[in-house]
């Protein structure tokens, strides 16, 4: 029986997945959610690692977690999508070219600071559509390098994006006759991807997400804010942010500008097929999975049979880790590589 392991690796969250089974069969057999302290995701955020390994670390250990053939889900905090239409279709030409292409659409980015990667979304005689994705190399080389000092170097590494998207089509979720948006809130950030007509048409990302409300704990360790003179409009700040009342009204800010967002990605999108379903997963924010944003009702994203091992209640935030283990396994329609120039220059 084969199995795949998946990890996802967000700021201050982790969430990991085993499966037993083929793409089209398989079953839950271990999993495990996880919280960053607020030392180890500030010294994760400055490229220190050590905090972060140990809490996966022992995750793996305590829940007997094979540290081998692991996939990683990474978040999407950083990560920028464009479309490019290229006049051929030949993969080994794509990857030559690609990012002289790209170059001009990232003035945010040093494109040799980059990891590029794409998905073919159409191609004809005339040449191929890409959605291109571009994330800075050293937020995966953090990732990778927290892997290792774990004990396991991944396989392969992805965004939350393309994971949730296998994950829902691993579970025939999305058809030639319907569109929906399907959502990741992470931790700083959330994901968006408008799949119609049974294809990916666009990724985005929403600079807001769940714990934004707690930016400040990791600032007050970086800066070693504590208790002197100077530090103590930081620690008034700190303080304030820190009551359950300002958290709750920071939430449901959250919440208001993520439904905008997915209100405005409704409104802009090119599908033929009207969105009939916003399908949520990640973290948990009150108020949004049973809403309605233009009409369109937003449900959890479930892409788990029945009795599948997943947990009875909050499954949704192991969706992107599901989804980065189902493709281990050759399920879903993308396969992306964030490792590519690496895996490629190591032979």
């Amino acid at each position: 029986m084969a199995r795949s392991s998946a990890l996802r690796i967000g700021p201050r969250r982790f969430e990991l997945v085993v499966l037993d089974g083929s793409a089209k069969r398989h079953k839950i057999s271990a999993y495990h959610v996880g919280e960053f302290d607020a030392e180890a995701a500030a010294g994760f955020a400055e490229g220190d690692v050590a905090g972060v390994a140990a809490a996966l670390k022992d995750a793996a250990k305590s829940h007997r977690i094979p540290s081998d053939n692991v996939s990683v889900v990474m978040a999407t905090d950083h990560a920028a999508f464009r479309r490019v239409t290229l006049p051929f279709t030949d993969r080994a030409k794509i990857d030559q070219v690609l990012r002289y292409e790209i170059e001009s659409e990232l003035p945010q980015f040093d494109i040799d600071e980059v990891m590029v990667d794409y998905h073919i979304m159409r191609e004809n005689e005339q040449g191929a559509e890409l959605l291109v994705s571009a994330v800075p190399k050293e937020d995966i080389q953090t990732v990778i390098a927290a892997c290792e000092k774990a004990g396991s170097e991944p396989l392969e590494i992805e965004l939350e994006g393309t994971a949730i998207v296998n994950a829902a089509f691993a579970a025939d979720m999305c058809h030639i006759d319907d569109a929906q948006l399907l959502v990741h809130v992470g931790e700083h950030s959330t994901s968006v991807a408008v799949v119609a007509g049974g294809e990916l048409r666009e990724f985005r990302v929403i600079h807001i997400g769940a714990m934004t409300h707690l930016a400040h704990e990791l600032d007050d360790v970086q800066s070693g804010v504590d208790d002197d003179a100077d530090g103590e409009a930081e620690g008034a700040d700190a303080s304030s942010a820190s009551d359950p009342a300002q958290i709750e009204r920071r939430v449901e800010q959250a919440v208001k500008r993520i439904k905008r967002e997915l209100g405005r990605t409704i409104s802009a999108a090119r599908t033929a097929q009207p969105i009939e379903a916003i399908h949520v997963a990640g973290t948990e924010l009150p108020g949004l999975v049973g809403s309605e944003v233009l009409g369109v009702p937003v449900y959890v994203l479930d892409c788990f049979e029945e009795d599948s091992g997943q947990p009875a209640d909050g499954f949704g935030q192991l969706v992107a880790s599901y989804g980065g283990a189902v493709r281990q396994l050759g399920g879903g329609p993308l396969k992306p590589s964030l490792r590519r120039e690496e895996l490629r220059y190591t032979g």
